[in-house]
């Protein structure tokens, strides 16, 4: 939280995060770009999102619980002092180059704004 890169982060107005897989060809890139709020998230947020994070990644529990290297030791320290946030969207854009260069749906999240 100390950083000036989560200090920037958490002040912007809006932060961008963007989910594509890596392509060699852009005709093949298709992901997502949300735009939104960051939200630090608090110890009992943080205890959910880790316990999220390891049930999809089992092996990184004992890494966390039990290194048994310096390497693994390292990612357990880090890890354990890492700050963990959730992105609050407000847009959310499908990109598929697929259909075309720049082909992208856009999707309002949340309620519109009042006298729309």
């Amino acid at each position: 939280m100390n950083s000036n890169h989560v200090k920037g982060f958490l002040a912007a107005d809006t932060v961008v995060v963007t989910v594509i897989a890596d392509h060699k060809n852009w005709k093949n890139i298709r992901g997502l770009q949300i735009l939104g709020k960051a939200q630090h998230l608090d110890q009992d947020e943080r205890f959910e999102a880790e316990g999220l994070y390891l049930q999809k990644f089992e092996k990184i529990r004992h890494v966390l619980s039990a290194p048994s290297t310096m390497a693994e030791r390292k990612i357990s320290e880090r890890f354990l002092a890492s700050d963990f946030f959730c992105i609050r969207p407000t847009t959310i854009r499908i990109i598929d180059n697929t259909k075309g260069f720049g082909h992208t749906e856009e999707f309002v999240v949340g309620d519109p704004p009042v006298g729309d």
